[in-house]
């Protein structure tokens, strides 16, 4: 069976503080195959999504980077994803609290949030159906038939 080693995320600012930026997202891992996968051309599917993992009280969203077919041309097979994201969509928790004095009145603090995140790579393997005909066999196997 397949295993995943050295899943590495990078993520390329392009140098805007504009929310609507667009940062580059590229995720690299290793799939490890055993001789025998090597050997037989297996075929597995990776799905890959980028995880918040900061515990943010607002939950922890998980943006979909792609999927990959990897086959096993080598013990050692590097897969490389990219995507692009707005810098809002990578901003997963809010900048600003909501205070409320003993009197009941809201007041608003801003205050910049590190956002944090992990690339998770998930391999499948591609069940492949393999079928062969055997040669024809004729006959007469009707009511005339001479078998």
């Amino acid at each position: 069976m397949a295993t995943i080693t050295n899943v590495t995320l990078n993520l390329q600012s392009s140098g805007s503080p504009a929310p609507s930026s667009s940062r580059t997202a590229t995720v690299t891992f290793t799939t490890r195959f055993s001789l025998f996968e090597v050997q037989g051309g297996a075929l597995y599917t990776a799905d890959v999504r980028l995880q918040a993992v900061d515990g943010s009280v607002y939950g922890n969203p998980t943006l979909v980077m792609g999927s990959a077919t990897v086959r096993a041309t080598g013990i050692n097979v590097e897969t490389t994803l990219t995507n692009v994201f707005t810098r809002s969509t990578l901003d997963e928790d809010r900048d600003y609290f909501i205070w409320y004095d003993m009197h009941g009145h809201p007041h608003v603090f801003s205050q910049e949030l590190v956002d944090q995140w992990r690339a998770r790579v998930i391999l499948t393997p591609v069940i492949q159906t393999i079928s062969r005909n055997s040669p024809i066999v004729s006959g007469s196997w009707g009511h005339d038939g001479n078998d």
